[in-house]
């Protein structure tokens, strides 16, 4: 390290957003027993810097600012402007995460509203190894240099999540106080690329998802895979040239029609240590970037890559264990985490009893049931038969803001899942019952099934009858298992009288719980 090296971590920058409420943690690097302080408000804070690493905590603060947050170490003077406190959370998932607010159904009329002082944006690097510095391509071009903090305008907004964006939009008119969104994603990833290694070897049932990738690096050539991936980069770059103007293309195409074409896919990098999916990758190389930056929650969006893989099944102790290595690594045991069930996607014909897709969204359903201060928001109603990212962003957001306000910030209930509550036999029937009244939208009832004594589920008859559904096949005398949306496409046929549909579930008679 350089002798005068002295530098405070990327996370922080004029226009951050710090969490109200809760110790502000700021950190950086630099040279043993050099003297750091931070000013701020009318307080100062110092700390020695020790094995080339300091932190320091601010303490509690209430929501506020904008505020200065001045840093010397050494002979290095930093000055943050236009420091807000209020409330920050952490956007993390795949692609419909990711999918910038330019790609979502509602941009022509919301880049007219986006500027907003009160929410701030930063996106992390994309970085699939340390200190990377490479280009890509998530919906549009993307580089891997470092970020900064940025208030919400209409250019700002455009490149940043639409549902991040959304979350935050509501978010801050309800509580009326700063937000700050982190957007920390990478679309065609799956869960296991954001936990900790240590998380995936100590289980059992996950350690094989380390081991198996550690086999394949081993039989990895350096050089070769080197050459490999910077001919990866190369064709990258042309890649981006050949799209040419974005704006144009979409304003020509329509967006639904530019979202459904076909160019054919950006290149891929070769499978290694420098590829965005191997286990652990971007934990390491996104999400360690991150932690501790003071957080409230986190919103989530993923598993599409997970039900595509061969270990669907695995799923819900895949989800289960990044909770808990997230609440560990935030040294927070009951961090909210906030989260959409996939959505509809194929044929509407396509049942697929056995297919990742919905065993998946069933795993979702588990978590929700099993894990605390965790929520779930359905997106069945929203999906596009063509598109695995539907464009149509802004109620997803709406519906995770909703469950975040209720669930953390104890304000009236406004959205939850709609499930059922109990299942009962009654000669060759199940009964089913709801934690809210429920009514039908046409006169069949789809997408029931039912299943005997060998668990193979077929098509059932379903009738409802005073808020409960009543599901009977005569081919099945002795029913112990009903599904309902068992399939990648749901077609909903079941809402609430609010007009928020029922979610797809799974349930046998002798354990009258989720499965």
């Amino acid at each position: 390290m350089a002798t005068d090296m002295f530098m405070v971590s990327p996370m922080f920058s004029s226009h951050m957003v710090l969490q109200r409420d809760e110790s502000i943690l700021i950190w950086g690097t630099g040279v043993e027993d050099v003297e750091v302080i931070i000013l701020f408000k009318t307080q100062q804070y110092m700390c020695k810097i020790k094995n080339n690493k300091w932190c320091i905590d601010l303490g509690i603060h209430e929501a506020g600012g904008p505020y200065d947050l001045t840093i010397h170490g050494g002979n290095h003077t930093i000055i943050f402007n236009d420091v807000l406190i209020g409330e920050v959370w952490l956007a993390g998932g795949q692609s419909n995460m990711e999918q910038p607010l330019f790609f979502s159904k509602e941009w022509s009329n919301e880049k007219n509203v986006c500027d907003n002082p009160m929410i701030r944006l930063k996106t992390i690097p994309r970085r699939p190894f340390q200190d990377a510095q490479i280009n890509g391509w998530h919906f549009e071009h993307t580089q891997s240099h470092d970020t900064k903090w940025e208030l919400c305008t209409q250019h700002s907004a455009k490149h940043f999540s639409a549902i991040g964006y959304y979350f935050a939009k509501k978010l801050q008119r309800n509580l009326n106080v700063p937000i700050g969104i982190i957007s920390c994603n990478w679309g065609g990833t799956t869960a296991q690329a954001w936990m900790s290694r240590d998380y995936l070897i100590t289980n059992d049932n996950l350690k094989f998802l380390w081991d198996d990738y550690v086999t394949i690096e081993k039989q990895l050539n350096a050089t070769a895979y080197e050459k490999e991936f910077h001919a990866y980069q190369e064709d990258m770059l042309t890649f981006v040239k050949e799209k040419g103007n974005l704006d144009e293309r979409v304003e020509a195409l329509g967006l639904t029609s530019y979202m459904t074409s076909d160019d054919g896919p950006a290149p891929a990098p070769p499978y290694g240590y420098k590829h965005f999916q191997r286990p652990c990758g971007l934990y390491d190389n996104m999400v360690m970037q991150v932690i501790p930056y003071t957080i409230k929650g986190v919103i989530w969006y993923q598993g599409e890559s997970n039900a595509n893989g061969p270990h669907a099944t695995l799923y819900e102790e895949i989800f289960t264990t990044l909770i808990q290595n997230w609440r560990d690594a935030w040294k927070k045991k009951d961090l909210p985490f906030v989260f959409v069930q996939l959505s509809s996607l194929g044929a509407k014909d396509e049942i697929d009893i056995d297919e990742g897709w919905p065993i998946v969204r069933q795993a979702q359903l588990e978590v929700s049931q099993k894990v605390n201060h965790t929520a779930m928001v359905i997106s069945v109603d929203y999906g596009e038969w063509n598109n695995i990212h539907p464009i149509n962003k802004k109620p997803i957001g709406n519906r995770l803001a909703e469950s975040a306000l209720s669930m953390v910030y104890n304000q009236e209930e406004t959205y939850r899942v709609i499930t059922y509550t109990h299942i009962e036999k009654q000669g060759n029937s199940i009964i089913i019952s709801f934690n809210e009244k429920i009514k039908q939208i046409s006169e069949q009832l789809p997408n029931f099934q039912l299943c005997g004594e060998d668990k193979r589920f077929i098509t059932a008859k379903a009738t409802i009858m005073d808020h409960k559904i009543i599901a009977h096949n005569d081919n099945i005398s002795n029913p112990i298992g009903v599904s309902y949306g068992f399939s990648k496409n749901v077609q909903i046929a079941l809402y609430n009288l609010n007009d928020l549909p029922v979610t797809p579930f799974k349930v046998f008679l002798e354990k009258q719980h989720i499965m």
